[in-house]
């Protein structure tokens, strides 16, 4: 078995490709094998490295079609016998001694998953590690046999080595350099990264120079920022915000009305027995969502049979009206696992649900589960406008629910904010993005005008 698998991706790089095996059998070490994944080159470059196959150290294989960086080097990383990968792409090159330098580093740290080597680059230029502006190169790069894979076309298409497999590679042990320059990230018109990148490259560059038809997700680490601005719009009209407040259930009965205007996500039938414990009842909307949950209704009625209440739905005019008269409502109750890292966040994490807008419409306090530590939208929008009864155990949110000052002083913030859930409300900020891009659009089209 040979120490070291070298993947080598090409795409028509005939003029390149003979140099950088040359530069392979060339290193101070022999006991490596080669795998050239040629990714449906039209040029040359067959029969450029039809005279090398001769060597039993090396295999090659064609694709018909080109499928992307990432494809071609799994289908590498696929017939990979060796404990060790490094990367030669055919444009690069590499000096004597990188296969040495790097596999005595891994040796030397077992506990690092990768090791880079310097590496020149623009000319005349060098860097002891990763260069100013860029991710680790290919070239640089040898790292221990891993079951990971990158990121194919289908994914995602990134000028950005990190996204496509670096960064999940960075979980499995650090990254450690030889400081040695051993290899050189040579600089052409036709690398992926010009060709992926404005304003030279780009969307339409890349599809021309890779024949790539289907569609894309494309992301490159520069170029030209576009104007964004975000609105949600399915806001409800400030017309169904004006109605008068009903008096509350509580007020009655002395009791604790909560309302939950959709799916009870996160309030199992043990939840809904807990709250009733404590007086609280919940109060569930919607026919349709109903049927789908009758088996969580059944479970909940057996264990709180008088504190859990089945609505039918409420169009918009009426969500003041009846929704007025609970004395908060429920937004999703769940427990954020991504611990403060955005990458880990998910659509709960992330969304703001519709109902917010349906509880802000009546002035409800809304009720959440405590997520400290993580990134929760709804729990940072409501902690900012401070309308929201958070909680850890039922029993504490029972508490806060009881205390008539506190819930007042919800309710009051609440009120003042309730506008900003219209979508009225946002339309003067949106009107003033649209002119200030049709502003932006008109003076990148206007006629230059040479000096008199």
């Amino acid at each position: 078995m040979p120490r070291v698998t070298v993947v080598m991706p090409t795409f028509e790089q005939s003029h390149f490709i003979a140099r950088a095996l040359d530069s392979l059998l060339a290193q101070s070490i022999d006991d490596w094998e080669l795998v050239i994944i040629d990714d449906g080159s039209q040029d040359a470059t067959a029969r450029m490295v039809l005279p090398y196959l001769q060597e039993r150290r090396i295999r090659g294989v064609h694709l018909l079609h080109h499928t992307g960086l990432g494809q071609v080097i799994n289908d590498g990383l696929d017939r990979a016998c060796a404990p060790l990968v490094a990367y030669l792409p055919s444009d690069d090159v590499w000096y004597r001694d990188p296969l040495r330098e790097l596999i005595d580093c891994l040796e030397q740290h077992p506990a690092a998953a990768l090791a880079f080597s310097g590496v020149r680059h623009h000319y005349k230029r060098a860097a002891a590690g990763k260069i100013a502006g860029y991710r680790l190169q290919l070239v640089q790069c040898m790292h221990r046999a891993t079951s990971l894979r990158w990121t194919t076309r289908e994914q995602l298409e990134s000028d950005d080595l990190c996204r496509l497999f670096w960064s999940r590679l960075r979980e499995q042990g650090m990254f450690v350099g030889t400081g040695s320059i051993s290899c050189e990230w040579v600089d052409h018109p036709a690398q992926r990264h010009k060709m992926m990148r404005e304003p030279e490259g780009g969307v339409n560059s890349f599809r021309q120079r890779y024949r790539v038809n289907q569609p894309l997700r494309f992301h490159t680490t520069t170029g030209n920022a576009i104007p964004s601005h975000v609105l949600d719009g399915d806001l409800p009209k400030k017309e169904w915000f004006d109605a008068p407040l009903r008096e509350r259930l509580s007020n009655a009965d002395g009791e604790i009305h909560t309302v939950v205007p959709g799916r009870p996500i996160g309030l199992h039938p043990h939840t809904v027995a807990s709250l009733a414990a404590q007086g609280v009842h919940l109060h569930f909307y919607g026919d349709f969502t109903q049927g789908q949950w009758r088996e969580w209704i059944d479970k909940a009625r057996a264990l709180a049979p008088r504190h859990l209440h089945l609505h039918a739905n409420v169009e918009q005019a009426r969500w003041v009206d009846e929704f007025s008269r609970y004395d908060a409502g429920w937004l999703l109750a769940f427990s954020s696992a991504n611990g403060g890292e955005l990458r880990r966040a998910n659509w709960d994490d992330l969304n703001y649900p519709a109902r917010m807008a349906t509880l802000a419409a009546a002035g409800l306090p809304m009720i959440q589960r405590r997520n400290e530590g993580a990134i929760v939208a709804t729990q940072a929008l409501t902690r900012c406008l401070d309308m929201c009864v958070f909680y850890d155990e039922i029993g504490e949110l029972a508490a806060t629910l009881r205390a008539p000052e506190r819930m007042q002083a919800l309710r009051d913030n609440v009120w003042r904010a309730r506008a900003s859930f219209t979508f009225d409300y946002h339309v003067p900020a949106l009107e003033t993005f649209f002119r200030s891009v049709i502003e932006r659009a008109s003076r990148s089209r206007a006629p230059s005008r040479s000096a008199a």
